[in-house]
């Protein structure tokens, strides 16, 4: 694991993108040849780098997945294609994602608050910001910048949406 930004940057900069998004792929491949595995159920969550690599993958496979959820990662990828249901997460003090970007995905998507269909869309898209943490807020690691109450909100509400595009369960999303 990386210790350090640099040493990440470093390390993100040895992946060749394509291998990676054929890797993935080819995973998703075994995962649904697997015999419990409903293909009209798969979903993805990236953290970081991993979000970013998660909107690529998606993006990628023309949205294959159901849904997908990123925390405090971005990439640049044509977001209104996206066939998949959307949420994201942001830290207010993230270093590397300004709270005007978050704003422009808002006004993109159409979000007033947190959440938005979008127009002739079933598609949810819900972006969340978390007042006064950094970035890593939801990584329970010695380099994080774990903030317990922020991380316990993301997750009740990274579990409601799956349990939302994931299952029968229609519950009410909030």
């Amino acid at each position: 694991k990386p210790t350090s930004v640099d040493e990440a940057e470093h390390l993100k900069s040895r992946i060749k993108r394509k291998d990676m998004l054929h890797r993935l792929e080819d995973a998703l491949v075994v995962y649904r040849s697997l015999p419990k595995v409903d293909e009209e159920r798969i979903g993805a969550v990236g953290i970081g780098y991993g979000a970013e690599v998660a909107l690529k993958f998606v993006e990628h496979i023309e949205s294959d997945l159901k849904c997908i959820s990123v925390f405090y990662g971005l990439a640049e990828c044509e977001w209104q294609a996206l066939d998949s249901h959307l949420q994201c997460h942001f830290a207010e003090l993230d270093y590397e994602i300004p709270t005007s970007r978050i704003q422009q995905l808002k006004t993109q998507f159409h979000v007033t608050n947190t959440q938005s269909h979008l127009s002739g869309s079933a598609k949810l898209r819900h972006i969340h910001r978390y007042e006064g943490v950094t970035h890593s807020f939801f990584e329970d690691e010695p380099s994080a910048q774990y903030d317990p109450e922020a991380a316990q909100l993301a997750r009740n509400r990274l579990l409601r949406f799956l349990q939302r595009t994931l299952t029968d369960n229609q519950e009410r999303y909030k």
